[in-house]
């Protein structure tokens, strides 16, 4: 209530204290912007205090709402520590803050110990909060960097088509004709950053080593893999090489050539990486995914040239005059495990063996072939269960797209993504 002694009245609605929450709260939120004060003159009410506000350009203008920089819903904010800018409360000036991440990049950044550069100065992390979505750092001399320890977990949930071949020409291998499977498919891939490395400028070598726990990211994309018989691993193992650098350095190559023959950037594809530091089983594939949620088609592009990729990949391996590898060949700038673990030959001897078929040949065209001339007895095990999916696909109608359960980008805290997705859909 208002009581005005030079009016002698008493008001019995308060305007200002009813409305000053909503008003508060908008302007928190950026839906309107103060733009000054009204004058009411001499004669006005003492006690009553008026602003002037308007709607924010935000509001009137939606793009500039809309980040270039990146698509996350949520975004990591780094602010400077130092105690004349942070107050006791933890509250914090918009003017301190460095720089804003991402929440996809944050975990691989920001994570408390990380050696941050910002426009030519060096910041440590020292802590990164995962309820407000910020991490602060301070200013530091150091002659080292940190490069975070992570593991990329690819798992198959769904395969949508798939192509087998033989390996007929090639008496290298110990069993002829040798079956080749190339599938294309959904895939959940994990990431789960665990610790980081400290390493000397000087020489790159890492003096140091630490963990911590930080909530794993998940997202369903889409992806194409090619399974490597045993017998093409007892080869490269007979012959001395690496097997799991082999993999690795012909998984890079092929990667590398995707953008020469689908219009797209280098990061919007990815592949299985490994580090000298692994000890867990891998599958014995070569595996290229979207690393777009959900997929954006690159992969369903380059699964219908396949056979191109393969021999360019192998032409490509085999022109380069480098011995052990270089930037040309099978080296990744964006290897996330640091090119620790290739091996040239041993990629060089796996792409000679895959590209040395005489033909790849749809295992559905073998399956309606076999179907066709009442051969079904005939049809092998994974010849049936591709028969019973492709009957169930012809009632399903585009069964790929509605088999993809992505609607948003990274989920941030949550465990089971397809869960959080259905829940929020049925909301």
């Amino acid at each position: 209530k208002c009581k005005c002694k030079s009016k002698g009245d008493e008001s019995d609605f308060d305007t200002a204290s009813h409305f000053r929450p909503m008003i508060n709260q908008l302007l928190e939120d950026k839906m309107v912007r103060r733009v000054g004060e009204l004058e009411l003159g001499a004669s006005a009410c003492e006690c009553r205090h008026r602003i002037l506000i308007a709607t924010h350009p935000k509001v009137l203008k939606p793009y500039k709402n809309v980040s270039l920089r990146t698509i996350d819903p949520v975004s990591f904010k780094l602010i400077d520590s130092c105690n004349e800018f942070i107050q006791a409360d933890g509250s914090f000036d918009e003017k301190n803050v460095l720089d804003t991440i991402p929440y996809s990049r944050a975990f691989f950044e920001i994570y408390p110990g990380a050696i941050y550069m910002h426009q030519s100065v060096t910041y440590i992390v020292s802590k990164l909060d995962l309820v407000n979505f910020t991490a602060h750092a301070h200013q530091t001399s150091v002659n080292y960097f940190t490069s975070p320890r992570d593991i990329t977990d690819i798992e198959v949930l769904k395969r949508f088509e798939s192509y087998s071949g033989h390996l007929i020409n090639n008496e290298s291998l110990k069993t002829t004709p040798l079956s080749l499977s190339a599938h294309l498919g959904q895939v959940k891939v994990v990431c789960s950053v665990y610790g980081f490395r400290k390493m000397w400028f000087k020489n790159n070598k890492v003096f140091e080593m630490h963990e911590f726990s930080l909530p794993p990211l998940e997202f369903e994309t889409v992806a194409l893999w090619i399974d490597l018989p045993p017998d093409i691993r007892d080869k490269i193992e007979e012959e001395g090489l690496d097997w799991k650098g082999g993999m690795h350095a012909a998984s890079h190559v092929i990667a590398r050539l995707v953008p020469t023959m689908v219009i797209c950037d280098s990061k919007s594809i990815d592949t299985e990486h490994i580090n000298s530091y692994s000890q867990r089983p891998r599958p014995p594939r070569l595996l290229i995914y979207d690393t777009t949620p959900g997929g954006v088609g690159i992969v369903e592009a380059i699964f219908h040239e396949l056979e191109e990729l393969l021999k360019r990949s192998k032409n490509l391996i085999d022109s380069c005059k480098c011995t052990v590898g270089c930037i040309r060949c099978i080296l990744d700038l964006k290897c996330k495990d640091h090119n620790m673990v290739l091996d040239k030959a041993a990629a060089a001897k796996i792409l000679d063996m895959i590209t040395n078929n005489s033909g790849i040949e749809s295992i559905d065209e073998v399956v309606a072939l076999k179907t066709s001339s009442n051969q079904t007895s005939r049809l092998s095990s994974p010849e049936r269960k591709r028969l019973k999916e492709m009957e169930k696909a012809k009632s399903l109608g585009r069964a790929k797209v509605e088999g993809m359960k992505i609607a948003r980008p990274w989920t941030e805290h949550i465990s089971n993504h397809s869960e959080w997705m259905n829940s929020r859909d049925e909301q």
